[in-house]
């Protein structure tokens, strides 16, 4: 069984490179930000509020006790309970559009339509991010909405206007169940692997566990 350290590493790898990628992606001074599916408070907008002072930042969800705990972290100026399929906001009402980690829990149709939706809410950027294809998960913190119904790929959004970079994955790994010993070790190699191919998943992001996908918008 892989200990609590172990599990912990193997996700801060991967954080570290999802976090350092999406910013360096980003305008790093926008003015205003909505964070669609903001859950407990995403990893970039706690970057931003560490750099950055001065921005209006809402967070918007789904799931009222993650509204809870987001406003009692003091990272947004403002949380919304909402649907990311009906969003409250008028058009260009925000300067950056985050929705991380988000479109793969909707239908595939409804996810199109949040693509525009989000488009249409942002005067200068949309960032996305999600994994490439298909990862099923079922509700995590007895949350109903976090059950996965979609796979995305690269050229979806390409189509759309979208940049796309590849992010190495964190190789799933659970901790409560039993691994051998040659599972740790072929677990271990693969996350070395996955480390060292990170520039080559960068600009093949359909060979990647997870894509960051950026749009600037045109007024």
């Amino acid at each position: 069984m892989l200990s609590k350290l172990q599990i912990k590493i193997i996700e801060t790898i991967h954080k570290l490179f999802y976090i350092s990628l999406m910013w360096k992606m980003i305008n790093p001074a926008p003015k205003s930000i909505l964070d669609v599916g903001c859950g407990k408070g995403s990893s970039i907008v706690r970057k931003m509020r560490a750099k950055i002072r001065g921005q209006y930042i809402v967070g918007c969800d789904i799931f009222q006790p993650y509204i809870r705990e987001s406003k009692q972290s003091g990272l947004y100026d403002d949380c919304v309970l909402a649907d990311a399929r009906y969003l409250p906001f008028i058009s260009k009402s925000f300067e950056f559009v985050f929705c991380l980690e988000v479109i793969e829990h909707l239908e595939k149709i409804e996810g199109e339509k949040l693509l525009s939706n989000l488009e249409n809410l942002a005067s200068k950027e949309v960032v996305i991010s999600t994994p490439v294809g298909f990862m099923p998960q079922n509700s995590i913190d007895n949350n109903p909405y976090h059950t996965h119904k979609s796979a995305w790929f690269p050229n979806e959004f390409k189509r759309r206007g979208y940049k796309v970079i590849g992010v190495a994955g964190p190789f799933f790994i659970r901790e409560k169940h039993k691994y051998s010993m040659i599972d740790k070790i072929i677990i271990s190699l693969a996350q070395i692997i996955s480390v060292l191919l990170q520039p080559l998943f960068y600009f093949i992001p359909d060979i990647a566990f997870q894509m960051i996908c950026i749009k600037e918008i045109q007024n």
